[in-house]
């Protein structure tokens, strides 16, 4: 059903042989995986050096601006090369015009969720 939205659509996986995914039938939109390792990899889990750790250390950097799929892997890959992360993640796209751009929620979003204050 996810695939058949009106949407692009980007899993993040972050687990063993992560990039051995494979997903059919997408009509609509660009679909991408980022994985954490290779098929043929075992991820070591949460950690300092994880796919997760060093995810959410981009999209923290990157939070004033957007960046595509594509951007966002290569900075992963980076961060392997600095031993940040312990596998070298994976970027394919399954269906995709371009790459998938991600960006900050405006501030005036109704999907930004509400602090109480």
């Amino acid at each position: 059903m996810l695939l058949r939205c009106q949407a692009d659509v980007l899993f993040l996986l972050d687990c063993c042989y992560a990039s051995s995914v494979g997903t059919r039938g997408a009509s609509y939109g660009s679909v991408e995986v980022l994985a954490a390792c290779s098929m043929e990899d075992v991820t070591g889990g949460v950690h300092n050096n994880s796919f997760t750790r060093g995810l959410i250390a981009e999209l923290r950097d990157g939070a004033k601006k957007s960046l595509t799929t594509w951007e966002l892997n290569g900075r992963l890959v980076v961060q392997k090369g600095l031993n940040k992360i312990l596998y070298t993640p994976r970027h394919f796209p399954i269906r995709a015009a371009a790459s998938i751009e991600l960006s900050p929620l405006r501030s005036d979003s109704k999907l930004r969720p509400e602090h109480d204050t």
